[in-house]
């Protein structure tokens, strides 16, 4: 009945960690720096992830969070393979700390958010912090063709 998890101390979360933990909704890992493979799989209550310092992270990590809304990049370069695969409730995703476009698995926007609103398909919103940053997105392999859904914020 785990419903709240918060690891300050912890800077690695093995595979399938907490895959299932259907009424995890508030997750705080400030110092994580790596995920595995589906560890917050079918989380079907989690509501947003900030990411913040993770770098590294596996495959299918939140797929199915059925209430997941929005999500913070953090210090992430690549998004992976499922990565939000059926998260279909997701909208906006919060692009924190990039310079450049993140490295999409595959350089397909529908192999990391299938069966979501951020597919290719969707009208999900993508968030970037400056002018330059949403030009460079918008001509990125795997991005240019949601060009309009990227959009310049000061989250």
């Amino acid at each position: 009945n785990l419903s709240t998890l918060s690891l300050p101390n912890v800077i690695s979360i093995g595979d399938s960690a907490f895959r299932g933990c259907s009424n995890l909704s508030t997750l705080s890992l400030p110092n994580v720096i790596s995920i595995g493979d589906s560890a917050f799989a079918y989380c079907s209550r989690l509501q947003y992830i900030s990411l913040y310092n993770c770098s590294s992270i596996g495959n299918s990590v939140f797929a199915s969070c059925s209430s997941l809304s929005w999500v913070k990049t953090g210090k992430l370069t690549s998004l992976t393979q499922s990565m939000f695969y059926n998260c279909n409730n997701l909208s906006e995703v919060y692009i924190e700390y990039s310079d450049v476009p993140l490295t999409l698995y595959n350089n397909n926007l529908n192999y990391v958010f299938e069966s979501s609103p951020m597919s290719l398909s969707g009208s999900g919103i993508f968030y970037v912090k400056t002018s330059a940053l949403r030009l460079a997105y918008a001509a990125a392999s795997g991005w240019s063709a949601i060009s309009s859904r990227i959009v310049v914020s000061s989250f």
